[in-house]
């Protein structure tokens, strides 16, 4: 018994320490699961997202990024901007008229966002500011008859400016001694400038404002002279009132949200449907954020790194393998260089023109042709399905695409060198563009070829630009430098879309595109120095059965189609072959 009692009390022990270890772990494992609970729910309750009530967002008119529609709502860029990344984080909000500006209404708690605020300094002592999604430079623009040069030469003397909060207040400490004119846009300071009407004007000049200033009937001729404003440029973010605790939460989200906007190209979408133009601020603020975050980390890393250095150089007097590691330090540096010269190649990559000619690129084309052909099909929508005739005939609704090639291209390379034949791309390209209307868009497709996107316009007189493009090859000689002069042709193919009228979302616009490639095909077959169009057989939505030897899925939409050709001869010249 005594044997017995001595093995049992140990066991008895350790099973009670097992047992009291046992629920100290359960009780660090609970305590641990619920701080990550907690922490989610926090971060949860926290997110703009799940907000009790909409976010009141206050808009003006204020061009040429807020407009005020006849019926009262919201419209502009900076709108549908906001809207739909407010849409993509799913933030509730509502828009509400605000023609007194945005300081009153967001001091006041009127509203609690503002689509697009100035970041100036006296106003983070009552607002909330984000982080830049769009910049503006501010410029003095004068006549180069003026004797004004700068702000000081405006003492006394009349000066226009847009009529908003921030450009009054920028106005007044340009220009403290100058008689100051609010303009309803940018675009009336800078006509009102032109004809005469002031002796200055402080301008705009941001993507946006510079689009309304490409062509002004009143400043043609006009010999202006400009001057940039010290510290001009102002960076805009997504204001916040001080009245809703969350309301900067949900302004920092938007920014973000607008962020990845800009990368995946809806930012540029916009632009486009509103100036014309994909290139914007945005785009440019946040690759520059993204450039400035990764020098910021290569900053720490040659700070980390030259720290190193110091060190080793401290032990070369105790250790003598300091210059190994030295050789490991240069080693991390040239690889820090690297990754520097990485990121500067991956910015210059976004760019969406072509080096060589500067027209628009391919990656252009796929950014703008979504609306081209959004606008083209929208018009055949209307009117009503049943008159048929009125569809047919409605002019102007058309997108013809015309695939344009040098012909033997490659015997003024392999004759002359690349160099000249770089020379005659840009020459041609120039006169594609002078045969052009200035509605249509040239874009360099790819080596000898150009893609022209005649949009809008009819079907029937498609073959009139194709005659203009070979007469502008064909009416000179291409000089290519050291008085040597060459005759040169080109073979144009051209298609029209929507391909079945009475069906046009039959046959996409990458088939179309197929079709044009064909009809080039067949110029050149032809002899070159021609065009080939290619229209369909009939008006419905007619495919050819598929030969039998076709595999399924070999063949396209348009390999099927029925398709007539229009065959147009180019001018006889002498060519070099």
């Amino acid at each position: 018994m005594e044997t017995h009692s001595k093995e049992t009390k140990p066991a008895s022990g350790t099973v009670a320490h097992f047992c009291r270890d046992w629920r100290v772990q359960i009780s660090a494992w609970l305590l641990i699961c619920l701080s990550l609970a907690g922490g989610w729910m926090l971060l949860r309750l926290r997110d703009p997202a799940r907000a009790s009530r909409p976010f009141r967002i206050g808009f003006q008119q204020s061009p040429p990024y807020q407009y005020v529609a006849a019926n009262g709502t919201p419209a502009g860029p900076a709108v549908e901007i906001v809207a739909e990344a407010a849409r993509r984080r799913h933030i509730p909000f509502e828009w509400i008229l605000s023609p007194e500006g945005p300081e009153p209404n967001l001091k006041s708690g009127k509203v609690d966002l503002w689509p697009l605020l100035a970041d100036l300094p006296e106003r983070h002592k009552f607002l909330y500011i984000s982080h830049p999604w769009l910049t503006n430079s501010f410029w003095l623009a004068t006549l180069e008859t003026s004797d004004i040069s700068t702000p000081k030469d405006t003492v006394g003397r009349s000066v226009l400016h847009l009529n908003v909060s921030a450009t009054n207040r920028l106005a007044q400490a340009y220009f403290p001694g100058a008689r100051l004119v609010p303009q309803p846009t940018n675009i009336a300071a800078m006509e009102g400038l032109c004809s005469g009407k002031a002796d200055a004007a402080m301008i705009g000049g941001s993507n946006a404002d510079a689009a309304g200033l490409r062509d002004l009937p009143v400043c043609r001729g006009a010999h202006m002279k400009f001057y940039p404003l010290p510290n001009g440029i102002v960076n805009y973010g997504i204001g916040a009132s001080f009245q809703r605790p969350d309301a900067s939460r949900a302004a920092d989200a938007i920014r973000e949200e607008i962020g990845k906007m800009s990368r995946d190209g809806t930012v540029s979408a916009v632009y486009f449907r509103w100036f014309k133009d994909p290139s914007n601020d945005t785009s440019v603020i946040y690759y520059l954020t993204e450039a400035q975050q990764r020098n910021l980390y290569l900053l720490v890393g040659l700070c980390a790194l030259t720290l190193l250095l110091v060190l080793f150089g401290w032990q070369t007097f105790r250790l003598r393998d300091a210059r190994s590691a030295a050789d490991r330090l240069n080693s991390n540096l040239k690889e820090a260089s690297a990754e520097l010269a990485a990121a500067n190649l991956e910015l210059k990559e976004a760019s969406l023109t072509d080096p060589l000619t500067r027209l628009h690129n391919r990656r252009f084309f796929q950014v703008m042709i979504e609306a081209e052909v959004t606008q083209s099909l929208r018009q055949y929508s209307e009117p009503s399905q049943d008159n048929f005739e009125m569809r047919v005939n409605f002019p102007n609704r058309d997108i013809v695409f015309y695939i344009v090639d040098i012909d033997h291209f490659k015997n003024v390379n392999d004759i002359y060198g690349h160099p000249r034949g770089d020379v005659l791309l840009i020459e041609a390209a120039q006169r594609i563009n002078a045969a052009m209307r200035k509605s249509d868009t040239l874009i360099r497709w790819g080596g000898e070829e150009f893609l022209v996107v005649s949009f809008p316009t009819e079907r029937g007189k498609a073959e009139t630009l194709a005659q203009r493009i070979m007469s502008s090859f064909s009416e000179r000689s291409f000089n290519l430098g050291d008085s040597i002069h060459i005759h040169k042709t080109c073979s144009v193919g051209w298609a029209p879309f929507p391909w079945f009228v009475r069906e046009p979302t039959a046959l996409d616009y990458d088939e179309v595109l197929k079709l044009a490639d064909r009809a080039l095909y067949m110029a050149k077959e032809s002899g070159r120095n021609c065009a080939v169009g290619l229209i369909p057989a009939s008006v419905e939505a007619e495919y050819n059965p598929a030969p039998a030897e076709a595999t399924n899925g070999r063949l396209s939409e348009s390999d099927r189609v029925a398709v007539q050709s229009i065959h147009t001869a180019g001018p006889a010249v002498e060519v070099l072959n």
